[in-house]
């Protein structure tokens, strides 16, 4: 397995000369990275509608639970959240306000908020550096704003996902 061991400059760095910090490898920290394979259609405006992740891009550590479309975390430490919606082209201009927000166990962690113009490809950008702990549930929701009118969200790896890498 893997040794750490103090190089010269006073870094800790793993047996092929990584560094390493509290044990992660940084240039390769485990990660679990879920996706919506299949587009979510007529989400109805106002409330909160849980992304349905159902496939695995990558899950080192083995947190996916994706009957659940959620991430369970399996070990404490210092984590990057990073969540993607991309709402589907020609958005109504009356529906151009869509948010997307991370969840950790029910609470929001970060929300983000955008606009778009008829005929745009919109996508909500959401990342938040966290203190985890072991049996978190990281979940993502998104939401389309004004009254009378429904919107989309695209599926697929690079589009919409949900993702958290381990960094100490």
């Amino acid at each position: 397995g893997p040794v750490a061991c103090q190089n010269n400059n006073g870094q800790f760095t793993n047996n092929e000369g990584r560094i390493i910090a509290g044990g992660v490898d940084l240039d390769h920290p485990p990660r679990t990275v879920i996706y919506l394979s299949t587009p979510m259609t007529n989400l109805v405006i106002g409330g909160w509608t849980t992304i349905l992740f159902d496939a695995i891009e990558s899950d080192s550590d083995s947190q996916a639970d994706i009957p659940n479309n959620r991430i369970i975390i399996k070990y404490t430490g210092t984590y990057i959240v990073i969540a993607s919606c991309r709402w589907s082209g020609g958005i109504n201009p009356a529906a151009s306000r869509m948010s997307a927000q991370i969840l950790r166990n029910g609470a929001t962690i970060d929300v983000d908020d955008s606009h778009a113009s008829l005929n745009t490809y919109l996508r909500n950008p959401n990342h938040r550096i966290k203190n985890l702990t072991a049996g978190d549930l990281i979940t993502a929701q998104a939401r389309p704003f004004t009254a009378g009118n429904t919107a989309d969200i695209q599926a697929g790896q690079n589009v919409t996902n949900l993702q958290v890498h381990r960094l100490s």
